[in-house]
């Protein structure tokens, strides 16, 4: 009958993380596409700026800088009452900044091998009280270093311009050979000003994109290091998912101690000592551990 719960169990977890890997593309995408939309100027049913106005870090900085109530960046009160709720389930579902690092290569820490110290966590708090000081003193520069605001510069002020550069030298190429011209016409007409910008890229714009690209380089020390150690939003949610609703479970009588849950946790929030306690400003609900648990034993509830 344990075997038959156990099984059930993993099948569920399963499910949700499919689900959740589901929702996290899905964001991604609408990411991209905001992020296009404001580029050609289109309008959409949603604003372009949707993942700046739910962004709780964003809009308190902002607010504090200009020492005024910004109504549309009160969305991000929607984010914390959802942390509250669930934890910090924007970072594993919601955030596309994370959804790179899930997909970019990292190495675990093997059983047994002493783990980085967890007094490096505190940076990421560091970091978030720093970016809060120097929005009181009204300058909004260190916002950078937001998820959000690194990846849409990068993407917006690098990417697009480098992609544009390449596509137009391709499409000088092609449109040389006649029969060709009406297609990269048709093409061109399609991506002029989404993929075809024409901005030029600037010294301090590749460095914002040396800087992600340093972060995402980081998953080669542990999965997730900017969201372990570095992140201050995750770090403003960290603090608010401490008093979260749902929270992680460990049935000490269907649990054998083999630390699957321990290796396999993205952001190395489950410790084996004692009884494979969860520090809960640090678990982002991703329910990995749930799908790598083979009795079953964990649960969110």
């Amino acid at each position: 009958m344990t075997t038959e719960n156990s099984v059930k169990t993993q099948k569920s977890s399963k499910k949700w993380r499919r689900i959740r890997q589901a929702v996290q593309v899905i964001a991604l995408l609408l990411f991209l596409y905001l992020l296009l939309g404001t580029q050609q100027g289109n309008t959409s049913f949603l604003p372009h700026d949707l993942f700046f106005r739910i962004n709780p870090l964003a809009g308190i900085s902002a607010m504090l800088a200009s020492r005024s109530w910004i109504a549309p960046m009160a969305w991000g009160l929607a984010t914390l009452l959802l942390t509250i709720a669930l934890g910090r389930v924007w970072c594993s579902w919601v955030c596309p900044f994370g959804t790179l690092l899930d997909w970019t290569p990292s190495r675990r820490p093997k059983r047994g091998n002493p783990d980085i110290p967890s007094s490096w966590r505190q940076v990421k708090y560091f970091l978030l009280f720093t970016i809060l000081i120097a929005a009181i003193m009204g300058s909004l520069t260190l916002l950078i270093l937001d998820p959000i605001t690194l990846l849409f510069r990068t993407i917006a002020s690098t990417i697009l311009p480098a992609l544009s550069i390449i596509i137009t030298t391709v499409e000088t190429w092609l449109y040389n050979i006649g029969p060709l011209q009406p297609a990269v016409e048709w093409f061109d007409n399609l991506v002029r000003g989404s993929l075809i910008t024409g901005q030029p890229i600037f010294l301090p714009n590749l460095l914002v994109a040396l800087l992600l690209a340093a972060v995402l380089a980081l998953n080669a020390i542990r999965p997730r290091f900017w969201c372990r150690y570095l992140c201050p939003l995750g770090g403003l949610l960290g603090l608010v998912s401490r008093v979260a609703q749902i929270r992680y479970r460990v049935d000490g009588e269907k649990c054998v101690s083999c630390q699957l849950c321990a290796t396999g946790c993205p952001t190395g929030a489950i410790d084996p000592e004692p009884n494979f306690a969860v520090t809960y400003a640090e678990c982002t609900t991703c329910l990995d551990c749930m799908e790598t648990c083979p009795t079953g034993a964990i649960s969110f509830s």
